[in-house]
């Protein structure tokens, strides 16, 4: 289903917000809802199981209170918990398929790989014997 989404944000005397949310409870005791904006409208069928999520907040001189309903479309109908497997669905009949022409396979190029160098030896070297500051001796093994 494509999502449809109407959002409005107006200031209006109290008694019209009132009516609004009475116009919002006799909609939901019907079974659907169709929000109307200008030529846009949005329609819900709640489902059985609804969430709601209420916020009230005062703040610096200011009250808020949100309200939120949601529910899923397709309720929690779908779901069944049983020991038995369902049966399997028929398979759809098959047509033989045409046979198709295909392009036989060209081997790729090879490619000439670079010539590799050896890898250098390491050379064995003795660590340089460390000269002792004048005037130190040095210990020999």
């Amino acid at each position: 289903m494509e999502k449809q989404k109407i959002g409005v944000k107006m200031n209006l005397p109290y008694a019209e917000a009132v009516s609004y949310l009475e116009d919002l409870l006799k909609s939901l005791k019907s079974g659907t809802v169709v929000v109307q904006s200008g030529d846009d409208h949005v329609t819900m069928k709640p489902g059985d199981n609804v969430t709601v999520e209420v916020e009230a907040k005062v703040k610096k001189g200011r009250q808020k209170f949100a309200l939120e309903i949601e529910w899923a479309e397709n309720g929690p109908g779908d779901l069944t918990i049983t020991d038995k497997e369902p049966e399997p669905a028929p398979e759809p009949a098959e047509k033989p398929a045409a046979p198709v022409a295909q392009k036989p396979a060209s081997p790729a190029p090879a490619k000439k790989a670079a010539p590799r160098k050896p890898a250098a030896k390491p050379k064995n070297k003795k660590p340089a014997a460390k000269k002792a500051p004048a005037g130190q001796k040095t210990k020999k093994s």
